[in-house]
């Protein structure tokens, strides 16, 4: 049996981070979940746009318009809630 005397104070402290981590963790298990239900296509533009290309580096990749890029973000935001949600 430990005695909490001998527990060191820090180990009652919830960390800061942990609840943003957990969060976190939840948060990417269910867009790996979507991520599976996702076209390659889809797939693909997710990808470049998670690395940070802009609108124009997207479109170059993906040999799509500039005007299509808008369209299938749009699109895909709306497919991955829906997802998430479980419809």
């Amino acid at each position: 049996m430990v005695n909490l005397k001998d527990t060191p104070p820090e180990s009652f402290i919830i960390q800061p981070d942990h609840e943003e981590r957990l969060f976190s963790r939840e948060l990417w298990e269910k867009l790996l979940e979507a991520f599976s239900h996702l076209t390659e296509h889809e797939q693909k533009l997710l990808c470049l746009w998670l690395q940070g290309f802009s609108t124009e580096g997207v479109a170059k990749e993906m040999g799509i318009k500039k005007e299509s890029v808008y369209r299938e973000k749009s699109a895909l935001k709306k497919k991955i809630q829906r997802i998430s949600r479980g419809k």
